[in-house]
């Protein structure tokens, strides 16, 4: 479980679907195994200013490893930021997630036709967890 401020958890709970929106960018995720899953603002709750930090985390209560999935929801911009957000807010709570598989989602405006330079890096550390990266635009939808 991730040591977290309790007024970061905006729900722990069995939901069979839970929406993330913001800057008119939307992430869903379909629970249709109906574990419980624990919601987390990350952005200016869990991890405030100077740092980077993305949006939300869902903390999943999964067997037989737990599972926790990154999400950033970036408005107008790239990519860029986004991975570099993931790459700090993994960095500041490794202790937490280092026995989870770690997914990041990245829903944003628009994908470069240059890969990020720090792209790798994060695709590492994600592959090494056992987990993955989606980068979408506009909205993703996923079930588990």
């Amino acid at each position: 479980m991730i040591n977290t401020n309790e007024e970061c958890v905006e729900f722990d709970e069995k939901r069979k679907k839970i929406v993330m929106e913001e800057l008119g960018k939307s992430y869903i995720l379909n629970n249709r195994s109906e574990l419980r899953i624990r919601g987390i603002r990350i952005d200016d709750c869990l991890i405030k200013n100077p740092f980077e930090r993305c949006d939300f985390m869902l903390d999943i209560f999964s067997s037989p490893k737990k599972r926790a999935i990154l999400v950033e929801l970036q408005g107008r911009k790239t990519i860029y930021k986004g991975i570099s957000q993931l790459i700090s807010t993994i960095n500041i709570l490794n202790a937490d997630l280092k026995d989870k598989v770690l997914d990041a989602r990245i829903i944003c405006g628009g994908v470069p036709r240059l890969e990020p330079s720090n792209k790798p890096k994060l695709l590492k550390i994600l592959k090494d967890s056992g987990g993955s990266l989606k980068i979408k635009t506009n909205s993703y939808e996923e079930t588990i």
